[in-house]
């Protein structure tokens, strides 16, 4: 079951500010950065380089492993509906992996970054001159 067009991040503007958001991490395999968004719906984007895998059905099989994996955490509720995640793919090795190992690599990185990003909501709840400053520096 591919992931829904719903679902999916594809306008620039939206890709934009994905990669612009504060909440970023890396680890040997790929890149995750994850934004808060306001529509109450969970967005992702894979981005697998011609670089990291030169044939277009390895790009495609590690696109749907990793939306396998989502669309598996979305449907059991065990992820947020309010975040855009954009998974960048830096290391041939991540299809060596199985499921199982991709899915504990993924809630790991993505749980880290979400528990990040409502830490830092609370912090801006709570003084408003900061949630002022970070207003107008946020996209």
């Amino acid at each position: 079951m591919p992931l829904a067009k719903q679902n999916r991040i594809v306008h620039d503007k939206d890709i934009k500010k994905t990669y612009l958001a504060r909440f970023k991490s890396r680890n040997e395999m790929f890149f995750t950065y994850l934004r808060p968004n306001i529509v109450d719906r969970f967005e992702l984007l894979i981005v697998v380089s011609k670089k990291v895998f030169k044939k277009a059905n390895l790009r495609n099989r590690i696109k749907r492993k990793i939306s396998a994996v989502f669309i598996d955490l979305h449907t059991k509720k065990r992820l947020p509906s309010n975040i855009s995640t954009i998974i960048q793919i830096k290391s041939p090795k991540l299809i060596l992996l199985s499921t199982e190992e991709l899915k504990k690599v993924l809630i790991e990185e993505v749980s880290k970054l979400y528990t990040l990003s409502v830490q830092k909501s609370q912090i801006l709840d709570k003084n408003p001159r900061l949630s002022r400053k970070y207003s107008q520096i946020q996209v």
